[in-house]
């Protein structure tokens, strides 16, 4: 017969006591963070005994250092989502004559990397060093469906705006007062309704002209093949 031989470490009542009441005052502000900042988390209800654990238990924190790459211009990352608890990150657009700051996001912003297979229309890039709370590509199918949706539709909303405003280049007639009737004068029986709906039509064929525009950017973000 062999004995194998060990060491154990004891380890007081009390001091388990203290540990763990550390340990639930930082899920306790991890979850009140994200909660505040990630779009329907807070409608997540707490989980019972035997549910699966709360949707801010698949966010993991992440240290990185100034110049960090979060996501990189035409690559084409994992999916993963960001949001900043400390420091700022900068998205780029990067060209040949070097990179330019398109917007900065402060702590509580949130970003990722969600269009699976597509190359990464900008660079996510922290300015500083930087504290994030992310949850990897591994981890997503653990969150709840309508959680990701909303997360997403939050996320569309915000990335279509910045592309617009960073891509769509040619004004498409928006530098050019709209050819109006000054007045519901103009119309047959000053019909105000006309005069509405003209304004409105006036006013959605530009946008249309703009946003085909920045789809077929899209789209070629997504087919070109990066060098």
């Amino acid at each position: 017969m062999s004995w194998l031989a060990g060491e154990f470490m004891t380890l007081p009542a009390a001091a388990f006591k203290i540990a763990k009441e550390r340990l639930l005052q930082f899920r306790t502000a991890k979850k009140r963070f994200l909660d505040k900042h990630v779009p329907g988390l807070k409608d997540c209800p707490e989980p019972g005994p035997n549910d699966p654990p709360h949707p801010s238990f698949f966010f993991n924190r992440l240290r990185v250092h100034q110049e960090y790459f979060f996501l990189k211009q035409g690559e084409r990352d994992l999916r993963a989502l960001y949001v900043i608890y400390r420091g700022n990150v900068e998205l780029r657009q990067e060209k040949e004559s070097g990179s330019a700051v398109c917007q900065k996001l402060l702590p509580g912003s949130m970003f990722g990397s969600w269009i699976h297979s597509a190359v990464e229309p900008l660079s996510a890039v922290a300015a500083t060093t930087c504290e994030v709370w992310y949850v990897k590509a591994s981890d997503m199918r653990y969150l709840p469906q309508h959680l990701l949706k909303t997360i997403q539709h939050h996320l569309s909303i915000e990335y279509a705006k910045l592309l617009k405003a960073v891509y769509v280049e040619r004004a498409f007639g928006w530098d050019k007062p709209l050819h109006l009737p000054e007045t519901p004068r103009d119309f047959e029986q000053d019909d105000p309704q006309r005069w509405a709906e003209q304004i409105v039509r006036e006013v959605q064929d530009q946008e249309m002209r703009t946003q085909f525009f920045a789809a077929t950017i899209g789209q070629d973000l997504i087919n070109r093949k990066w060098r």
